[in-house]
């Protein structure tokens, strides 16, 4: 039981809520922004807790299935490398063709799990575009400028994005 309490409450560190689209219809253009701002996922935060737990940063960007499955590739190739050791003939040619085999194998799984930080980030990425298509209504534009009232004044954001 505790064990699953636990489960959930990391799964919550993960969760999306946001309120019903009529709701959403109804908030002002500022609301709509502020609970954009709210509920957006940072790339670099992605990629920082996939390197702390595989699959973590895909589990953030809400794409967890996808991180599972890289995941399992990357342990899979590994193991596979692992078992070109296993039962090992006197043959010298097939031991090093066993051994070229295996390094191949550890390559392709260390490319993997540079592509899992690689990916997790855009699917952050993605995560944020289809956020603001469900809050706004149409696609995030390529230039933006906001200005934002804060305590000590205005604070001016800018961004731009290449597609």
């Amino acid at each position: 039981m505790k064990k699953l309490i636990l489960l959930f409450i990391v799964g919550s560190l993960f969760a999306q809520y946001l309120p019903p689209q009529s709701d959403i219809a109804k908030m002002s253009s500022t609301e709509k922004l502020m609970l954009y701002n709210i509920e957006k996922k940072n790339p670099a935060l992605s990629v920082f807790y996939s390197i702390i737990l595989p699959s973590a940063g895909h589990a953030y960007s809400a794409n967890w299935k996808r991180g599972i499955r890289i995941s399992s590739v990357r342990i899979g190739t590994y193991l596979l490398s692992e078992m070109f050791w296993i039962d090992t003939p006197n043959d010298t040619d097939w031991i090093n063709t066993r051994q070229d085999i295996s390094d191949l194998l550890r390559n392709f799984s260390i490319g993997v799990f540079i592509y899992e930080f690689i990916d997790s980030g855009r699917e952050a990425t993605k995560y944020n575009r289809k956020l603001y298509e469900n809050i706004f209504g149409k696609e995030p534009p390529s230039f933006s400028m906001n200005v934002q009232p804060t305590y000590q004044g205005a604070n001016l954001t800018m961004s731009y994005a290449f597609n």
